[in-house]
């Protein structure tokens, strides 16, 4: 996602192809959110069930509060290292793959 209002993000070069080949791994099962479909409720709701995540977003960090560390969404949104620990996931695999 490129940000929203409150924070532009350049676009990284590779995220979107590199998200799409990921998602071609798992065929018809995998769920592709790209650019602006990135939100935070979105991203929320296909986490559930997910048995692999990757995610190719840039990276928020946070140096004095490490759990106040996010991944980047659409629309300026992002979820942080502590709401992802707090999430219930059936993950085997969870990628984050951010700039910082």
């Amino acid at each position: 996602p490129l940000g929203g209002a409150a924070r532009r993000l350049a676009p990284l070069p590779g995220a979107e192809a590199e998200a799409a080949y990921v998602a071609g791994l798992f065929g018809d099962g995998a769920r592709l959110l790209l650019r602006d479909a990135a939100t935070e409720a979105a991203v929320r709701g296909a986490l559930g069930g997910c048995r692999v995540l990757h995610f190719a977003t840039h990276g928020v960090v946070t140096p004095d509060t490490p759990l106040l560390s996010s991944v980047a969404l659409a629309d300026g949104e992002g979820l942080s290292v502590y709401e992802l620990m707090a999430l219930r996931l059936d993950a085997d695999l969870a990628v984050l793959s951010a700039c910082d």
